[in-house]
């Protein structure tokens, strides 16, 4: 069973922040910790995006998360785009196009959408 992490980007900050105390229930809702000791709750928000490792590193060995904007090769030539998950075949995808995770280990990453989204823009 592969290793579960995630990094936290706060919305209100925009950064990312190892140290947001934050609670993702199983269906996926995000929970911030709230309160002080003997009286902590968790309190719904939006405040906060979770962004899942796939599990893979990028040809220099940097651990490739949900979000992340990589440059590669697909069957289809050259690629720039985000690392989404794909529901529909359960599987990682840059954009549209579906990548085995040998492919996805090639790429390189060269961003991610929340601190570099122009890198998707059309040039």
């Amino acid at each position: 069973m592969r290793e579960h992490r995630f990094k936290v980007w706060d919305r209100e900050l925009n950064r990312f922040d190892s140290s947001a105390d934050v609670y993702v229930d199983p269906d996926g809702g995000i929970f911030e910790l709230t309160g002080f000791a003997g009286e902590v709750s968790l309190e719904p928000t939006n405040r906060y995006a979770v962004v899942w490792w796939t599990g893979l590193h990028d040809k220099n060995g940097k651990e490739i998360y949900e979000g992340d904007i990589v440059h590669g090769g697909s069957d289809y030539g050259r690629i720039i785009g985000e690392v989404n998950w794909e529901g529909s075949f359960a599987g990682w995808a840059i954009g549209n196009t579906r990548m085995s995770a040998f492919r996805l280990s090639a790429c390189k990453i060269i961003g991610n959408i929340w601190e570099n989204p122009e890198l998707l823009e059309p040039k």
